[in-house]
């Protein structure tokens, strides 16, 4: 899958659904710089943000991760 998503984020050429929805979680959980190398990540992340406003299930994926993770900063709080 990483070899897959380099050749996508690294290359000209329009990425399948299955690629974008993949980047749209990469940069939702913040591992772009865990899967690019530091000299590509700015064309990376440009890449990942162009294409991942045109996928559906990429956006609502971000949109429920970010849901989740404001429950649970507020669930840690309340907690103290």
């Amino acid at each position: 899958m990483k070899l897959r998503l380099l050749e996508v984020l690294l290359h000209d050429g329009l990425p399948d659904p299955r690629d974008v929805c993949l980047m749209s979680l990469v940069e939702t959980c913040g591992l772009t710089g865990q899967i690019v190398e530091r000299s590509d990540l700015a064309l990376a992340e440009s890449r990942i943000a162009k294409f991942s406003k045109m996928e559906l299930v990429g956006q609502d994926s971000r949109r429920y991760l970010e849901i989740l993770s404001r429950s649970m900063v507020l669930a840690i709080h309340s907690d103290v």
